[in-house]
């Protein structure tokens, strides 16, 4: 939903707007966002995680939800791209883990909180003034 402070799931009308169940208003236009499913993976396994909007569109190189909708439709080639692009690459990560109970099951929800790109020579700075540290 466009309308300030909502971000609520529209659900798109048959005269080409939208309607927000949450403000209880249609509008002629929606702001697309989105909810990635994305593996995540490390030496000790992978796990799939779900980044909400800001944080893929970090990690989409800054295209947004709007944009890559746009592309989707006209440039089926560069869209493809993008998402090629945005695989195997390396990221500091920071991630939110909850256990949820579904019936009888228990499930663990990962939600992608931060991905920054690794800095190589911060991060190897860091672990030598570690190593300094044991002197």
């Amino acid at each position: 939903c466009p309308l300030e402070g909502c971000n609520k799931k529209v659900i798109q009308e048959m005269d080409q707007g939208w309607y927000c169940e949450k403000c209880n208003k249609s509008v002629p236009n929606c702001i697309r966002r989105y909810i990635l499913n994305i593996s995540v993976m490390d030496c000790t396994g992978h796990s799939w995680v779900t980044a909400f909007n800001d944080v893929a569109v970090s990690l989409l190189d800054g295209q947004t939800a709007d944009d890559i909708q746009i592309l989707k439709e006209v440039e089926k080639e560069k869209y493809e791209k993008i998402f090629r692009e945005a695989c195997w690459k390396q990221y500091i990560i920071k991630m939110r883990i909850k256990k949820e109970s579904v019936g009888d099951e228990d499930r663990v929800k990962c939600t992608l909180m931060s991905a920054e790109p690794v800095d190589f020579v911060k991060e190897s700075k860091a672990l030598l003034s570690l190593i300094a540290s044991y002197d």
